[in-house]
């Protein structure tokens, strides 16, 4: 489960939330002054200390004993500066953030970009490269995600849509996965009626080897969809192969979304 472009996507968002919240809570805490280096010490559940060491990347310590590190190369907004309101913001229009960090089982290196096409369209590019330890064993990687979020607001009307393509690849030893997946998500929202209508989709194809067996997941498609007037459906199909031999194929619950790869003996395999 956590080698696919969904898990990928999720430690560039995670990392990328947990670094500008860092930048901007030590900034406010030293009266709005950009502050890229030092310490933050939970001293109370989402309470914070800082201190200005160490001068060359922040560090944030937490409660339960996790430790992460974030030394910041570059954080630039649309106009070159840092003067936002907030971390999310920041988040949401970004030139660069550029930036490595590490913590319990992982050290990364992220680029990422998040830049006003226009007055309704940001253009995503992240780039994201490092180690991960999964139950005692560590895997190399590096991915991409690219596209473009949209976002419209009419006098009764308002759009959501985001198209993006991932991409990557894992390696530890003879293993290897490589991924590939588009994302494709839209809200539409009808203010005059109050109804919502959902719809998202998730292509993923990805190659797997230990040196010796190579395992597939072939056009594999999982959507849903959901209205204010009936429950969401969920749809999915694909196959598995192992050495070029089909044994399974994708399967999705309709009803609760739970999918996994029915194998030919009748076996079911959950992600």
């Amino acid at each position: 489960g956590y080698l696919s472009g969904w898990s990928l996507q999720d430690l560039i968002r995670e990392s990328n939330l947990l670094s500008a919240q860092a930048i901007f809570l030590a900034s406010d805490i030293n009266g709005n002054q950009v502050t890229l280096v030092g310490t933050l010490t939970e001293t109370a559940p989402d309470v914070f200390s800082y201190s200005s060491s160490p001068t060359d990347r922040m560090r944030v310590i937490f409660l339960d004993g996790r430790i992460y590190e974030i030394v910041i190369n570059d954080a630039q907004g649309p106009v070159g500066d840092l003067t936002y309101d907030d971390h999310e913001a920041f988040l949401d229009i970004h030139s660069i953030f550029d930036y490595n960090f590490t913590g319990p089982g992982t050290s990364l290196r992220v680029q990422s970009q998040s830049v006003p096409a226009d007055e309704f369209n940001t253009t995503i590019n992240q780039g994201v490269e490092g180690t991960v330890e999964l139950e005692g064993q560590t895997w190399e990687f590096s991915g991409t995600v690219t596209g473009n979020k949209l976002w419209i607001l009419a006098s009764q009307s308002s759009t959501a849509r985001d198209d993006l393509e991932i991409n990557g690849m894992f390696e530890s030893g003879s293993n290897q996965i490589e991924i590939a997946q588009t994302q494709f998500y839209r809200n539409e929202f009808f203010s005059m009626s109050g109804d919502n209508f959902i719809e998202s989709s998730d292509d993923l194809a990805m190659i797997a080897t230990d040196g010796t067996d190579t395992i597939v997941l072939s056009e594999v498609n999982y959507s849903w969809s959901d209205t204010d007037e009936r429950d969401p459906i969920y749809m999915g199909s694909g196959q598995l192969l192992l050495n070029s031999k089909v044994i399974g194929d994708f399967a999705v619950d309709r009803n609760s979304g739970e999918s996994g790869v029915v194998l030919v003996g009748g076996e079911i395999i959950a992600f």
